[in-house]
């Protein structure tokens, strides 16, 4: 057999963790299966086990790449003409992915992986890590947009994007219909007006 190029290693790395999110969105991680996941997969468990030696290593790796992701996204993400986008912008990439979070089951994930993540420690320093290091670069895309801010007040208002954006998931997750249009509007009275009276 050809040994695999390390793109299509990595393509096959994905294409496990993916197939085990929608596993995961279908029964939920506990209920979920590592002979549910190399089906789902298309591979057999030695081609998995190669990768994932269980379903905590999956969740790592997902963690891992959905936070390389979005820092990449928040610092490196450019309109059509090469330009850097900015916190709105990058905010409004973010709501138009909650429909698509919605479909392919990614929304219903999240809640299970946080309830995951809460009971086990090495898995839960990943993740506050991971989420330090998100917040850090959406402070510093604040603070492009609203120079006159400060440090803290650039974090008050990262802080209310993510519990809002968070809340919006979880409805998701649950199937509920989720106002986008009337959260987009208070995201931008809040940027717009904070710290103002």
């Amino acid at each position: 057999m050809p040994k695999l190029s390390q793109k299509e290693m990595e393509a096959r790395r994905r294409e496990i963790i993916a197939a085990a999110g929608r596993c995961f969105a279908r029964k939920g991680i506990q209920a979920t299966t590592m002979r549910e996941i190399f089906a789902e997969a298309g591979m057999s468990a030695g081609a998995v086990y190669n990768y994932f030696k269980t379903k905590d290593d999956l969740i790592a790796a997902g963690i891992r790449d959905s936070t390389d992701e979005n820092v990449a996204a928040l610092r490196g993400a450019t309109d059509a003409e090469g330009r850097a986008l900015g916190f709105r912008d990058l905010v409004e990439m973010f709501l138009f992915d909650l429909d698509a979070s919605r479909r392919d089951g990614r929304a219903r994930s999240t809640p299970m992986i946080h309830a995951e993540v809460a009971v086990k420690p090495e898995l839960l320093k990943m993740f506050q890590e991971g989420r330090q290091n998100i917040r850090i670069a959406a402070r510093e895309k604040v603070l492009q947009m609203r120079p006159e801010l400060t440090e803290a007040q650039a974090a008050t208002l990262v802080d209310f994007v993510f519990l809002l954006y968070q809340g919006m998931v979880t409805e998701a997750a649950l199937d509920e219909p989720t106002n986008i249009d009337g959260m987009r509007e208070v995201i931008d009275l809040v940027l717009r007006r904070y710290p103002e009276g």
